[in-house]
């Protein structure tokens, strides 16, 4: 198995970290601006690796995105109720990340697992 990080170009990296500031339009532009960063980064490298590497046949890209909004917890469950609730505001838990594996796969044409951490918030 083989895995890759790289850093950001320009000013992607700031601009994901003040998403959470930024009015919808400009969030959806950069859902899109961030899975054509992610698509160039694994076609870099696919293009790094020994012809008889075994990262040459990509089975799966796992995308597990940029954190926009995230309130997991801490979580307590009421007597009666099973529904998980943020004890701090009495607010239901939520999270939200940049990043659209759909967008990554018709990109790279490759199968991608994605929004990993939206399932855990929601199991608790």
């Amino acid at each position: 198995m083989s895995s890759s990080s790289r850093d950001f170009e320009g000013n992607l990296g700031a601009r994901l970290r003040a998403a959470q500031h930024q009015t919808t339009e400009e969030i959806s532009a950069l859902q899109f601006e961030y899975a054509r960063a992610v698509a160039r980064a694994v076609s870099t490298f696919v293009e790094e690796c020994d012809e008889d590497d075994a990262a040459q046949k990509i089975d799966l890209v796992v995308l597990s995105g940029q954190t926009v909004c995230h309130n997991p917890g801490p979580l307590k469950k009421e007597a009666g109720n099973d529904k998980q609730m943020n004890s701090n505001e009495g607010q239901e838990f939520h999270t939200y990340q940049l990043g659209d594996g759909n967008v990554l796969s018709a990109l790279t044409q490759l199968p991608v697992l994605w929004n990993l951490r939206t399932t855990d918030v929601a199991l608790g």
